[in-house]
């Protein structure tokens, strides 16, 4: 089994999901150092599917430009359908944000996505994250450290941008526009 493959099976023996980022991260750099483009751009998406529901970005945007080329053969890659991995659009605007701003972004900007009434701003993408996940209010609030009634004005605001009536309804419709995975 390579070096790569024993990694991986003891980090997901372990449950340690920020280890399979990291080593799908390398890997991707070490497979597009070697010329292995198509291989590289399915380690990227790999990787970015394991980290786009726990909002990782620096272990991406720390790898500066060389993965900032990647991450744009890989947004290429799925808006031509030749990506193994469909990763949300919102999730890969958020990345190449990092990039593009010259360090690397502890937030997600505002998602501009056909089909949503105004952008989500980064604590909106953040909190409809959570509701993907099935948090309730209380637990987003114990996370993000903010009251009760912000959580409640964040998820008003993703419901009007969505254009939906309901948690359920939103987050169904951001995972139909690919702003979620």
């Amino acid at each position: 089994m390579p070096c790569w493959g024993r990694l991986r099976a003891v980090a997901a023996a372990q449950d340690r999901a920020g280890s399979l980022i990291e080593i799908g991260a390398l890997r991707a750099l070490a497979l597009a150092a070697k010329g292995e483009e198509r291989a590289a751009v399915d380690a990227l998406a790999g990787a970015l599917v394991i980290a786009c529901p726990q909002g990782y970005v620096r272990v991406f945007a720390d790898e500066g430009p060389p993965m900032a080329a990647l991450l744009g053969r890989l947004i290429t890659a799925q808006r031509t359908g030749r990506a193994a991995a469909d990763v949300p659009l919102g999730y890969l605007v958020w990345l190449q944000r990092a990039f593009d701003t010259g360090h690397p972004a502890t937030e997600p900007g505002p998602v501009a996505v056909s089909g949503i009434v105004a952008p989500l701003t980064s604590r909106e993408l953040e909190v409809l994250l959570m509701l993907a996940a099935g948090r309730s209010n209380q637990a987003i609030a114990r996370e993000l450290v903010v009251t009760l009634d912000t959580v409640k004005k964040h998820v008003g605001h993703v419901l009007c941008k969505l254009g939906a009536a309901n948690r359920t309804e939103a987050v169904a419709r951001a995972r139909e526009l690919s702003v979620i995975p």
